[in-house]
């Protein structure tokens, strides 16, 4: 079996999960429906899973046992489906991982969306930045001195930086492709992975935002292994990758360690100071009644909907936030070669 290490997507997931779940659902013989499954695959590694589980569970093997020979699929879901093997409840979980899958790729699409759009605006801004002082800059500069008089110190150093950006605009091209090889080197360890997710999970302006993504993604994961029957230690260990940030990992790993030897669930949680308030009353009222899942349940609905708010409202302040940027940026160029252009031609008139 080739495995590649590569993670299939949320959404490549949650199609696998819903149309092997409509399998199970349609009375079919299992492996008439394996075969229809293997064909409808388009993907060309779930085409090559299809076809191996055809062929294992005409042998006897288990549905998990095949997944988990595959790397890219995560743990989550290989566990997942041991579970409902064993509880005889694969159709249904199948369906709730689809649902899960989903919800996690429209998540990740909300927040690639508020990210695409600021560096978009970014590129553009350095774009003009860079066509003003590589090409309009030199212009006036040569019109300046074939008019002859005094060139303002401001003029002289914008100009001398547009010669110098324009002389070695390779060699700085090429530092800059050096110095961002050596950081994603830096960050490929474990350790540093941690050390550069602890950065971005304590950034301002961000870091609220953030740690509602943090607290939508573990509520759903662990809601789900909930539903399928694990106590609190055992959920929050298969649901603490799906937070998708190594360092929140590690103080997870630790409090469930803590979890484990006989301390307080929400206490242990509310120590590490990385969920927002609601999230932790919320979790409070679950564990005191008896009803962690439905809490959990409410707690991804609710952070889903306040992650979206928030990200709305981070993409549109940051908007107008660059557009001003960039028009005193080119003011201030413009207004440096062309006040003396002016005053100039002034003197001659």
């Amino acid at each position: 079996v080739m495995q590649k290490e590569k993670m299939l997507s949320a959404s490549d997931l949650s199609l696998f999960c819903y149309q092997l779940s409509l399998i199970f659902k349609s009375g079919i013989p299992i492996l008439d429906g394996m075969e229809i499954f293997a064909k409808d695959m388009m993907d060309a590694r779930l085409k090559e899973v299809a076809q191996d589980m055809q062929q294992q569970l005409a042998q006897g093997y288990s549905l998990h046992s095949v997944i988990e020979k595959y790397k890219f699929f995560p743990v989550y879901l290989t566990s997942m489906v041991k579970i409902a093997e064993q509880t005889g409840n694969l159709q249904d979980e199948l369906e709730r991982l689809s649902d899960y899958y989903e919800q996690t790729d429209r998540l990740n699409n909300k927040i690639k969306s508020a990210v695409t759009y600021p560096l978009i605006l970014l590129v553009l801004m350095a774009g003009v930045i860079l066509f003003l002082v590589l090409k309009v800059l030199p212009m006036f500069h040569e019109i300046l001195l074939s008019l002859g008089g005094d060139i303002p110190v401001s003029t002289k150093i914008m100009i001398d930086l547009a010669n110098i950006l324009k002389t070695y605009a390779l060699a700085i091209i090429g530092v800059l492709i050096v110095a961002i090889a050596l950081l994603l080197y830096y960050f490929k360890s474990q350790k540093n992975i941690e050390s550069g997710d602890k950065i971005l999970f304590k950034l301002p302006w961000i870091n609220a935002t953030y740690k509602k993504i943090i607290s939508a993604r573990l509520a759903n994961a662990m809601t789900m292994m909930l539903k399928a029957g694990s106590s609190f230690d055992e959920a929050l260990d298969m649901s603490k990758k799906s937070v998708g940030n190594a360092y929140v990992e590690s103080l997870l790993e630790a409090a469930r360690l803590n979890i484990i030897n006989g301390s307080d669930p929400v206490k242990e949680l509310d120590n590490l100071g990385i969920f927002p308030v609601l999230f932790m009353k919320m979790l409070k009222i679950g564990h005191m009644t008896g009803e962690l899942e439905s809490s959990l349940s409410k707690i991804s609905v609710i952070y889903d909907k306040e992650v979206e708010k928030s990200l709305s409202k981070i993409t549109t302040m940051i908007e107008p936030a660059l557009v001003t940027i960039l028009s005193l940026i080119i003011g201030v160029m413009l207004f440096t070669v062309m006040l003396p252009l002016i005053n100039i031609i002034a003197a001659i008139g």
